[in-house]
């Protein structure tokens, strides 16, 4: 059971680190700063509630979901 748990750490680390050089600066003309937030913390939700198990499939649906939202990537 040990084994178990010590893998999906390990996975889980993996991950965080491969999405954090996957980072991209969404931005949308005319958008505040704390519209921006709330759009970002809405598609975030929806993604991790979307796909719970695989931080990557999260991280592109939420890309996906801000750029249906009028952002660009930069």
């Amino acid at each position: 059971m040990f084994r178990k748990n010590t893998r999906k750490g390990t996975a889980a680390l993996l991950a965080a680190a491969a999405l954090g050089a996957c980072t991209t600066t969404f931005a949308r003309e005319g958008t505040s700063t704390e519209e921006a937030n709330r759009d970002i913390a809405e598609c975030r939700y929806e993604a991790n509630k979307a796909s719970p198990e695989n931080p990557l499939i999260a991280f592109d649906l939420a890309r996906q979901c801000l750029k249906l939202r009028g952002y660009t990537g930069k």
